[in-house]
């Protein structure tokens, strides 16, 4: 699985150009055929902006980057998932891993009219909480968040914090991807890239 922080991984480039078998998880890296297994990213944005652009009209995604395949295919998603309820000013805040509190207080300070938003990163939604509470506002009654993945579900149950999530079939993304990747070696089946239908959206719960 590529990190985070890089469009560009000189190790992985090194498997290709050594045409070792190699399958990516999650993400892809431009400029190289190698083979990733994902969930549909475009959809997850697509989903995310339809649902919340049904009760808001300032709708905001945050992310920690703007640079991995999944945050730009989610971005492209929003946008367009947006533009189909006639809202062509999406907000986008970046917020990276050396960004604070008073940041992400501040850029909602500037845009109180921002109420339906996305986070893109569990770990932000809390920032994302604390600040808002710092405007005075507070969640599911001054704003409404939609987060990306499962990992807090048991924190958010014991804060008493109730969020929407689109949830990804993680555990059947590495298994389709280390099944490719034996039958390939072990069968000479060939690589394709697979995308994973989502465990959890709003046409599903």
């Amino acid at each position: 699985m590529p990190s985070d922080e890089d469009n560009y991984n000189n190790a992985i480039l090194s498997l290709a150009i050594d045409k070792f078998p190699t399958v990516l998880v999650d993400r892809l890296l431009f400029g190289l055929n190698l083979t990733c297994v994902s969930s549909d990213h475009y959809q997850i944005g697509y989903i995310a902006a339809d649902f919340l652009a049904q009760k808001h009209t300032a709708v905001c995604m945050i992310s920690l980057n703007n640079i991995v395949s999944s945050i730009r295919s989610r971005i492209e998603g929003f946008n367009h998932g947006l533009a189909a309820h006639r809202i062509h000013h999406p907000h986008h805040l970046i917020f990276r891993g050396n960004s604070t509190l008073d940041e992400i207080t501040a850029y909602f300070a500037e845009r109180p009219n921002i109420t339906g938003i996305v986070c893109n990163s569990g770990h932000i939604f809390y920032l994302l909480v604390q600040a808002m509470h710092n405007l005075g506002k507070e969640l599911n009654k001054d704003f409404e968040v939609i987060t990306l993945d499962g990992d807090y579900k048991d924190l958010n149950a014991t804060l008493g914090l109730k969020t929407f999530s689109l949830l990804q079939d993680d555990y059947r993304i590495g298994f389709e991807a280390a099944t490719m990747l034996a039958r390939y070696i072990y069968h000479d089946e060939p690589l394709h890239h697979m995308t994973v239908p989502l465990l959890q959206s709003p046409d599903n719960t």
